[in-house]
């Protein structure tokens, strides 16, 4: 139980942390030509992604104290692989997120990483 618990923190965290970041980012700051209706249009998806997360977030939630209710360990184990999928989920919408997040970056005229040139 204490591994579900601290999967679920994990996640809760990375979600804020991604919010974060989506935050940090102003409109005066990006580089690249980028148009308004481009820099709506990211904003849109970055909203829409946001709210995935939180209804994920919430299901994660419903399903941990579900979890911690349940006595029947058949049915525990089918909750706890709910839950696992649930998890599965939000990882891989988090992947895709900082993929887009990468792609911007590089858009933007970033390297995507900071790491210095290979010398030759």
């Amino acid at each position: 139980m204490k591994t579900i618990g601290l999967l679920a923190l994990a996640a809760v965290l990375s979600v804020f942390g991604i919010a974060a970041v989506a935050q940090q980012q102003q409109p005066g700051a990006m580089g690249g030509g980028m148009g308004p209706m481009g820099m709506m249009g990211m904003m849109g998806q970055m909203g829409t992604h946001h709210q995935q997360m939180m209804d994920n977030m919430n299901k994660l939630m419903e399903s941990m104290s579900a979890i911690e209710a349940e006595k029947d360990p058949a049915a525990l184990k089918q909750k706890l692989a709910a839950h696992r999928a649930l998890l599965e989920q939000m990882r891989s919408q988090m992947m895709q997120q900082g993929e887009r997040m990468q792609h911007m970056q590089q858009m933007m005229g970033g390297s995507g990483n900071n790491q210095p040139p290979a010398s030759k």
